[in-house]
């Protein structure tokens, strides 16, 4: 976490989240990882599903589909939005608002965060004054856009598998080749 002085009676934090800069790293199939993932208290309700059914999307082309849209990380993994809006809940709570009173508070966000940002704002309204987003990324966020993701979701999952399980080595390889 980086902390940065403003002027006047304001304060930035710049944090690390899960699996990002000088965070903790568990391993995608640890009990650490299993234990911070998000997704454990947001599909066991009946009334929030995992996944959606006939979802109207607006296609990256600007086509429209119906899709039935899977909200849980493809391998349950820990590194997935909902544990990262989670921390970004808690560390407001713990660290941001104190001794219970409300200070203002928005999150500025990029890229990526900018979905993070959205569901901790959507999540804990009461803790946050706003969401201030820069380069927000929404393009191909999810299987529902890939076309014929039946056939091509198969083999990008495969992909990332093997890179989840070989990815350090091809590293090691590639950079011991370039040095």
């Amino acid at each position: 976490m980086k902390y940065l002085k403003l002027q006047g009676n304001v304060r930035a934090y710049a944090i690390d989240l899960l699996g990002s800069g000088y965070s903790s790293k568990p391993l995608g199939d640890s009990v650490e990882s299993k234990s911070l993932n998000g997704e454990n208290s947001r599909f066991n309700d009946i009334n929030y599903p995992s996944v959606i059914k006939n979802v109207q999307l607006v296609t990256t082309f600007g086509g429209q589909k119906i899709a039935d849209v899977d909200l849980k990380h493809p391998f349950g993994s820990c590194y997935n939005m909902f544990t990262w809006a989670d921390l970004c809940k808690d560390f407001t709570e713990e660290i941001i608002i104190t001794d219970r009173r409300k200070q203002n508070c928005a999150l500025v966000c990029n890229w990526m965060g900018t979905i993070i940002s959205l569901q901790a704002a959507s999540d804990a309204p009461r803790l946050f004054n706003g969401v201030f987003t820069i380069n927000p990324n929404f393009k191909e966020f999810h299987s529902a856009e890939v076309p014929l993701s039946s056939l091509f979701m198969p083999i990008k999952r495969l992909f990332q598998s093997a890179l989840h399980e070989k990815g350090q080595g091809l590293f090691d390889f590639w950079r011991n080749l370039t040095q």
